[in-house]
């Protein structure tokens, strides 16, 4: 039974990930009869569990909301630290499901760069702009 389950769930990947049919995939000595019942199985359910499939694979946290404001220091223990301008971003994010039919909850996240900081930052997100601009 496990051999069967295995072979179905191998036979199914195949299929949605490839964009072929069982038909094309199953040995040439497979019984036609059940070759043609299993091809009209998957391509009646193909956009379903391909939907299925792509809203249960491993994703990023997804951005909800972001905020930010520029502050300035006006006091420090240290002079060196006096009047340093910086970003402050918050960002609330909704990590992904952990269980079926429960909405995770919502976490803020807070960064605090310098301009050096965000101007790094800011390369570097133009740089993979680029880069998918590219690929499109």
């Amino acid at each position: 039974m496990q051999k069967l389950v295995a072979a179905t769930e191998s036979l199914i990947r195949e299929c949605l990930f490839r964009g072929v049919v069982p038909a094309e995939v199953l040995p040439q000595d497979f019984h036609p009869q059940l070759g043609k019942l299993i091809t009209r199985i998957v391509v009646a359910h193909a956009e379903e569990w391909k939907t299925s499939a792509m809203s249960h694979q491993v994703s990023p946290p997804k951005l909800v909301d972001f905020a930010w404001r520029v502050g300035t220091t006006v006091s420090s223990d240290a002079l060196v630290n006096m009047n340093n301008t910086s970003l402050v971003l918050s960002l609330t994010i909704q990590n992904n499901p952990t269980q079926v039919g429960v909405t995770p909850g919502l976490e803020e996240v807070q960064l605090e760069l310098s301009k050096q900081e965000l101007a790094t930052m800011l390369d570097g997100l133009t740089k993979i702009k680029e880069q998918l601009a590219a690929i499109k």
